[in-house]
């Protein structure tokens, strides 16, 4: 906290290592904070702790103290449902076929950010958690091979960087696998031995256009969060085990 014992029922701020400004409150009593203040000055004296602009000496007289530390401040309250669907089926002469659909369904997002501060759903809202995520499975194996395509869908959810907030789409890309296991030939030298191909996001969409400047993990009209930059991509992966 920032104290200042010459501004008695002044304001005070709670700052973290970043700099931020959290919360605010108020000093009802300059002398009985300063004293809080020295005693947690000389805690972190004590503790080795170096201190910035000044000395070990001085430090616990001094008329500003900011404790940098991250601090625990906030509150989140979540509701949800993860769910998770399967189904296979086999056949006497056409192999396995299977089908599954898994995904995230949160119904509320609650955070403040303060203590006692007001708490604000911020559910489907951008950096915090979407609505409504699925993943789907369809895949046949036989033989040796297996085939499966894979959907992935991410809902619509809001900008609220902008006032009032803009609309994001949502996002659905398609990937495809396929597996082949050489061991199935009989020769010995391929038992263990599969060869693969995979394509992600196989109709090369586009992320949905985000508002945002760019960052150190991306952005810069897309949401790095919610959705890759990246296009189709194909790859091909022999393995072999021992």
């Amino acid at each position: 906290s920032e104290l200042h014992p010459d501004d008695r029922g002044t304001s005070a701020a709670l700052i973290d290592s970043a700099s931020r400004l959290l919360a605010a409150g108020r000093i009802p009593e300059a002398e009985k904070d300063y004293a809080a203040a020295q005693a947690r000055i000389a805690q972190f004296v004590n503790q080795g702790l170096l201190v910035n602009g000044g000395s070990t000496a001085t430090a616990p007289s001094s008329n500003v103290f900011i404790d940098g530390l991250p601090g625990n401040l906030g509150t989140t309250i979540t509701r949800g449902v993860d769910f998770g669907i399967a189904f296979p089926v086999r056949t006497a002469n056409a192999g396995e076929f299977r089908a599954t659909l898994n995904g995230t369904r949160f119904l509320a997002y609650k955070v403040a950010y303060t203590p006692g501060g007001a708490i604000v759903n911020q559910l489907n809202n951008i950096d915090y958690p979407l609505k409504l995520r699925m993943r789907g499975v369809v895949g046949w194996r036989d033989s040796g091979l297996d085939i499966s395509v894979v959907g992935n869908y991410a809902n619509g959810y809001n900008n609220a960087l902008f006032t009032p907030s803009r609309k994001i789409k949502s996002y659905t890309t398609i990937d495809f696998r396929l597996t082949y296991d050489l061991g199935v030939t009989g020769l010995s030298l391929l038992k263990g031995t599969r060869i693969g191909l995979d394509a992600q996001n196989i109709f090369d969409r586009d992320p949905p256009f985000v508002d945002i400047a760019p960052s150190n993990n991306g952005g810069g009209g897309f949401d790095p969060r919610s959705a890759r930059p990246v296009g189709r991509v194909i790859s091909i992966s022999p393995s072999k085990e021992f």
